[in-house]
């Protein structure tokens, strides 16, 4: 078994299109807080351009470097979680436009998973406070209101 599916159990992470490197965690302080972060690569070959529609036949999609994210994810054991989402750039040489990888994971321009937005979702139910709730998923109020 690999290190890939090891990682994609614990995060319970669906998509096969996101691989992770092989020192694929680190601890860093991020917003004056000890995170996990896990670094992974999101890449695969579009069927078409998203633009134009233009079928990637003979080259007309290409790879085109790479976009990072940090994506926040669910925490583990109160650490707060985040995966540093290195998302493949194409370029479309039918119409000249440039679009980045998407996974069903994360809202495309969305920096949080949909993964927490349906844990903060579960737990609104619950008789807990806006700002506790924000605390336990390391997030702001805001985003606590925006969820509701």
């Amino acid at each position: 078994m690999s290190h890939n599916h090891c990682i994609r159990m614990s995060l319970d992470l669906k998509d096969k299109h996101i691989t992770f490197e092989e020192n694929f965690c680190e601890e860093k302080k991020i917003n004056g807080v000890n995170s996990k972060v896990y670094l992974a690569t999101l890449t695969y070959t579009p069927d078409n351009c998203p633009c134009c529609g233009m079928p990637n036949k003979d080259f007309s999609i290409v790879k085109n470097g790479f976009l990072t994210s940090r994506i926040k994810w669910v925490s583990m054991a109160h650490f707060p979680t985040y995966i540093r989402l290195k998302k493949q750039r194409f370029l479309c040489r039918n119409c000249q436009t440039t679009f980045v990888a998407e996974s069903k994971e994360i809202h495309p321009h969305c920096f949080i998973a949909n993964r927490v937005k349906q844990s903060i979702a579960l737990e609104l139910g619950d008789e807990v406070s806006l700002k506790n709730l924000s605390k336990r998923h390391f997030v702001s109020p805001t985003t606590i209101t925006r969820v509701l």
